[in-house]
């Protein structure tokens, strides 16, 4: 697995940072943009972690588990 350096990671949380500041002195509430943020790094970590897993795994049942979610979520 490719691992991502700490410093290339700083790049997008210095411009979701930037955008949350500017939301903040655009519109003055202090809770929104701090709240999508933490949401926001949630998702993707916990998302990173499960694609990690599946693409890791050996495990025909999980793979086809997998294959059988993603395509109920295309049809839906």
């Amino acid at each position: 697995m490719t691992e991502i350096p700490l410093v290339r990671l700083l790049y997008p949380l210095a411009l979701a940072l930037l955008v949350a500041w500017w939301y903040i002195s655009w519109s003055g509430d202090r809770k929104t943009p701090w709240a999508g943020l933490a949401r926001m790094l949630a998702q993707l970590l916990l998302v990173g972690y499960v694609l990690a897993y599946i693409f890791q795994t050996e495990h025909v049942l999980v793979v086809l588990g997998t294959l059988a979610l993603m395509s109920l979520a295309a049809g839906w």
